[in-house]
């Protein structure tokens, strides 16, 4: 869906190198799987309900609110994939926070009382529930990096023109050598110019052509392998935190089958 997209978009004429395709369709894949979360909680919860012989339909309005525990936990990701290494704190909010759906869903709480009770949860069994999240999003960054690495940075101090190129212009008191390639400034400092650098003498300006773009091929090689994996691992990812919700409560609270039923058809308030 996240290549889809991107070719949609680039089709429009917004898109003008593969590279940037390729990081459009990395972030709207991460979009998409983060949109979906409710729906991936709500199918793994009623598959494992039926398996235990609860059938009980679970009040609208928890979908509503199960949405709104799936935002908040979109928001340490987004910190996560756009600010590493620094976001990666993110991730242990997302830790936290990661039973808080189920307790939605199944326990009618809900806002910040739904992370309180998941955090609750998740105290004292890091070893037996981060593994499958640290994988999954493991996985997220290093599609995005990857993607990210695709699209080269551009020159320091240059700007990127609409024709093509990166442009510099000289600050007053900069002088630049075309024999040595050298740029001299007025505090005594010097910077080392490309080969391919061009001078412009009368506007005082240095010239940088445009990287050549990277194959769509190649793009959509380089990130395709990660994001695939990613999209086919979250619905294990998902059962999987399902599975540690219910097991934590039946270690640490004796949960019943009979205690589970009145939780799902008592009405919120």
């Amino acid at each position: 869906m996240g290549v889809a997209s991107a070719v949609a978009v680039a089709q429009i004429g917004v898109l003008t190198a593969p590279a940037e395709l390729a990081r459009i369709a990395a972030g709207i894949c991460l979009l998409v799987i983060l949109l979906l979360t409710p729906v991936g909680l709500a199918r793994a919860t009623r598959e494992t309900l039926r398996a235990v012989g609860v059938s009980d339909p679970v009040p609208r309005i928890r979908y509503f609110r199960t949405l709104g525990a799936g935002l908040f936990l979109a928001v340490p990701s987004t910190v996560l994939v756009s600010a590493f290494p620094i976001g990666i704190i993110g991730l242990f909010f997302y830790l936290w926070w990661m039973f808080a759906p189920h307790v939605t869903l199944l326990e009618g709480d809900g806002g910040r009382t739904a992370l309180r009770r998941s955090r609750t949860l998740f105290v004292g069994e890091f070893s037996a529930t981060a593994l499958p999240v640290v994988l999954t999003f493991t996985l997220f960054l290093l599609a995005l990096t990857m993607a990210e690495r695709l699209v080269p940075p551009g020159p320091r101090n240059f700007t990127l023109q609409e024709s093509g190129g990166y442009v510099r212009e000289l600050a007053e008191g900069d002088e630049y050598n075309t024999s040595t390639r050298m740029l001299s400034h007025a505090d005594g400092k010097h910077e080392s110019m490309p080969p391919e650098i061009a001078y412009d003498e009368t506007a005082r300006t240095l010239t940088l052509p445009a990287p050549e773009p990277i194959p769509l091929s190649t793009a959509l090689l380089w990130v395709g392998p990660a994001l695939a994996l990613v999209v086919a691992l979250d619905p294990i990812r998902w059962y999987v935190v399902t599975l540690l919700y219910f097991g934590l409560r039946l270690r640490r609270e004796g949960l019943t089958v009979d205690e589970l039923r009145e939780e799902l058809v008592e009405e919120i308030v």
